[in-house]
């Protein structure tokens, strides 16, 4: 399996709706990603259980150093979506975390019902099963950062700024010749100017 395909499982596995089966990684990454993985899937758990959810973070990413280099730095992008909200920009959403909690129920439903139905997978289309499940992150991200930032806009830019990182993440870890073989829908969520425009359309 290639590496962004193995990282784009686990990110999808800790945040996004579909539930995936940790068969493709290390029994060191495994056991580092299964407590994240218990996390409740929705924003409006994290953002009522912040601390105890970052927390958790913290404590998975020291585990991970004890795994190899690769393991490390897989740990590292496949979980960044809870890294830049825990400890990058901290400080910025505790600045707004009464409205994003209001914000997030709302969020939830929406977003749930307008990306489920991209994941209906036929399991024996290796290349369309990687197309549908970059679509369904693509759907997820967008959603979220439209419903949270409009009804928060205090919180857009920081909303943006996330967004756009985790796209430099996954684009600086992944090779370059295996990037060109993905598809167009995963390309997409390494190129962040793509990532902007879509957002901010």
């Amino acid at each position: 399996m290639n590496n962004f395909l193995k990282i784009l499982k686990i990110y999808i596995l800790i945040f996004t709706i579909i539930s995936f089966v940790l068969c493709d990684v290390s029994p060191c990454l495994k056991e580092c990603i299964k407590p994240i993985e218990k996390i409740k899937k929705n924003f409006s758990y994290l953002m009522k259980n912040y601390e105890k959810s970052c927390d958790i973070l913290e404590e998975q990413a020291k585990r991970s150093k004890k795994c190899d280099l690769n393991d490390q730095k897989t740990f590292y992008t496949a979980t960044s979506f809870y890294r830049l909200y825990c400890i990058d920009f901290e400080e910025e959403i505790e600045e707004n975390m009464e409205c994003l909690k209001k914000a997030a129920p709302t969020a939830d439903l929406r977003c749930e019902e307008k990306c489920s139905d991209i994941v209906k997978i036929r399991k024996d289309a290796k290349t369309d099963k990687e197309r549908i499940l970059c679509k369904q992150l693509e759907c997820s991200n967008t959603c979220y950062f439209k419903e949270l930032s409009n009804a928060c806009p205090d919180v857009k830019d920081t909303l943006l700024k996330i967004n756009l990182r985790q796209a430099e993440e996954m684009y600086s870890l992944t090779d370059k010749n295996a990037l060109l073989k993905l598809p167009v829908e995963c390309q997409n969520l390494h190129d962040t100017r793509y990532i902007k425009n879509t957002l901010l359309s």
